[in-house]
């Protein structure tokens, strides 16, 4: 089975901040700089990603970048107990977010051309 992934850009880039929020208390090994780096980007983006992988499975065509952002965050969630910290935050956020990917998809939608109509 092939999948053009290309169709589903916010899965994935939604699926990169999750794995960038999985391996940062892992970047405690490589230095302080790295860790804080790391946990200040996934502090601020992993409720955005979880969310953004939702919307993947429901809007986008290959389901498997939404089905492995969830699991990857699923995971993060079990294992790292610190990044509930980040799913709390981002739960007051969630509104803005859902209100941020309703405009994207209605820009998307206004803007996208026409098929032309086959006689």
């Amino acid at each position: 089975m092939k999948y053009d992934l290309r169709t589903a850009r916010v899965g994935i880039v939604s699926l990169v901040f999750v794995a960038v929020t999985a391996i940062s208390f892992p970047m405690q090994a490589f230095g302080r700089w790295a860790f804080a780096v790391f946990v200040i980007v996934g502090y601020f983006t992993f409720a955005l990603a979880i969310v953004g992988c939702v919307y993947s499975l429901v809007a986008e065509h290959p389901k498997v970048v939404g089905i492995a952002g969830l699991v990857v965050a699923l995971l993060t969630l079990l294992i790292e107990r610190e990044t509930l910290y980040f799913a709390e935050m981002g739960i007051l956020l969630l509104p803005g977010y859902a209100f941020a990917y309703g405009v994207f998809v209605l820009v998307r939608r206004l803007f996208r051309p026409e098929p032309l109509s086959e006689r």
